[in-house]
């Protein structure tokens, strides 16, 4: 028991990390400044003009939402940017 307890917080403390680095290499759009991905603006709009093609009512609604919200101006959250990301390669988006 005390193994599992031990093994988990180890992952979390390096899922911290890795997160903490992605945060801090940010340039600002959500997006690491090393990377090739495109900016959270162009994601956004990708899935937004695309949004019917996506299977579930909660994606939609999300997608929507971020548009709506503008959020590409200020950011996403750690939650949101993966799953916009995600989002942006199901609907064949490119890096």
């Amino acid at each position: 028991m005390k193994a599992i307890l031990e093994k988990g917080i180890a992952l979390g403390v390096a899922r911290g990390a890795a997160e903490e680095r992605a945060r801090a290499a940010s340039n600002g759009h959500g997006t690491p400044g090393n990377s090739t991905m495109p900016s959270l603006f162009h994601m956004v709009h990708f899935c937004f003009d695309r949004v019917d093609q996506l299977s579930r009512d909660k994606d939609r609604e999300f997608i929507r939402d971020i548009h709506a919200r503008r959020i590409w101006k200020y950011g996403a959250s750690p939650k949101q940017q993966p799953w916009i990301e995600d989002l942006y390669f199901k609907l064949g988006g490119t890096v």
